[in-house]
């Protein structure tokens, strides 16, 4: 799924939304975030929120599409 139309996107409107749910998190006082997305079918996702700052969990007995990320926050 995509959340940004792709007439809409290299507009930053994706970073945007994630750095604002970022500060959200942080002002309820989280202190760490964990996605799930599909390695495979979403790799432009991937290496989005890899520079955003999350990083790999590796969890056994997920499926081979399966990415779990976190971010500390």
């Amino acid at each position: 799924m995509n959340l940004i139309l792709p007439e809409f996107r290299r507009q930053r409107l994706g970073y945007a939304l994630m750095q604002n749910l970022i500060q959200r998190a942080r002002k309820m006082d989280y202190t760490k975030m964990i996605l799930w997305t599909n390695s495979i079918k979403l790799k432009r996702a991937v290496d989005f929120y890899h520079q955003l700052g999350f990083s790999d969990i590796p969890i056994d007995g997920i499926d081979a599409d399966e990415l779990w990320m976190e971010m500390a926050i």
